[in-house]
């Protein structure tokens, strides 16, 4: 911020709900909680985010998005850049914790 820098955070995507044996939807609970405190400091902090789990989440499946437990593919990857862009081109009233107002 003090070389008028737009700080983006980014929330955690979900992994692959295929893989329950490696523990999916114990670690998509966690990323759901992370997220809420990623999504509380951003607006303390008044940055934007891009929201990639909300992203991700709006596919009618997941599964497609993947090439494995973790790492999306090509279509996924394109979710997960239309969300930094949004974050990025949307317009913002952010405010900081501290009352200053974001450039």
């Amino acid at each position: 911020r003090s070389l008028d820098s737009l700080p983006i955070l980014g929330t955690i995507p979900p992994v692959n709900p295929v893989y329950a044996g490696l523990g999916a939807l114990e670690r998509n609970e966690w990323v759901v909680r992370m997220n809420d405190a990623i999504r509380t400091m951003a607006r303390q902090e008044g940055v934007p985010v891009a929201d990639i789990h909300a992203a991700l989440m709006k596919e009618p499946s997941l599964p497609p998005l993947f090439e494995d437990y973790l790492h999306p593919n090509d279509r996924g990857y394109a979710i997960v850049s239309r969300a930094f862009f949004q974050a990025i081109t949307n317009p913002r009233n952010t405010t900081t914790s501290s009352g200053s107002s974001l450039p």
